[in-house]
Order: structure tokens, then sequence, then C-alpha cells
């Protein structure tokens, strides 16, 4: 149930940060190669669902750039935005959860080396013909 809150923030959030629609991906890309990865709980009655984001370095810097119009943005900045986009969709749920009268807490975003090759569902999106993704464990 938490996931449907997800998925409706992510598009949210691209309309209201970054001015641009999202669309997901009807089929996986080729490469999935997703160096910039970053997870986040979800909580509702002490039971967690964790939401991976895993994202390609040029994916991140075209959001930068929308975002913080910064075009060449340091490696610290990169990992920084990372967590900060989970931060910006999960916040944003917890925001369409609390509109339904569903009260769940978050946690802090944490950098993660990988997402696990195992996950309930997995949504690909695609912004500017970069993909990222979300898995739900």
């Amino acid at each position: 149930m938490l996931e449907h809150y997800v998925i409706k923030s992510v598009n949210s959030i691209f309309i209201d940060a970054f001015n641009t629609d999202i669309m997901q991906c009807k089929n996986r890309p080729r490469k999935d190669e997703y160096t910039y990865n970053s997870s986040i709980n979800i909580i509702k009655d002490n039971n967690p669902t964790k939401v991976y984001f895993g994202f390609k370095r040029a994916t991140l810097v075209a959001l930068i750039s929308k975002y913080m119009f910064e075009d060449k943005p340091e490696e610290e900045i990169i990992v920084d935005f990372c967590g900060e986009m989970a931060n910006l969709i999960v916040g944003k749920a917890k925001v369409f959860a609390q509109n339904d009268n569903l009260f769940v807490d978050i946690d802090t975003p944490i950098i993660e080396k990988s997402i696990p090759k195992k996950l309930s569902n997995i949504y690909y999106y695609k912004y500017n013909n970069l993909c990222f993704k979300i898995g739900v464990k």
C-alpha cells in the first residue's frame, strides 16, 4: 500500500521540482549500471518498507543542473543529491499518505553501495532519456 504513495510522489516531485512530467519505462534499460544508490525506510506500525533508488551519474548530473543550476557538480554534491532525491520522494509520499489519514514515519536516507537484486517491485523511469530506478522491498 505504501508503494502506491511512492509512485504517486515521483510524478509529483518531477512536476513540482523539475517542471516536467516523468514517465515510467515500459522495458528495463539495456545497461543496468546504477552507480549511485540510496535507500530509505517508510515505517508503518513499526513495520518498515525499504525503498531503494538507483541512479546513473549522468542522470544525477542532469537533475542537479535543473534543480541547483550546477552544470559540473563535484562528486560530494552528486552523492548528497542521490540521498536528497530519496528524501524528496519519500517525504512527499508521507504527505500523500497523511492526506489519506495513514500516518507513517520515515528514516534518514542512506547511501548504498548497490541495490539488492531481489526486490518486491522495481520501477524504471526516464528523465531526459536518462534512466533511474526505484525498488521496494
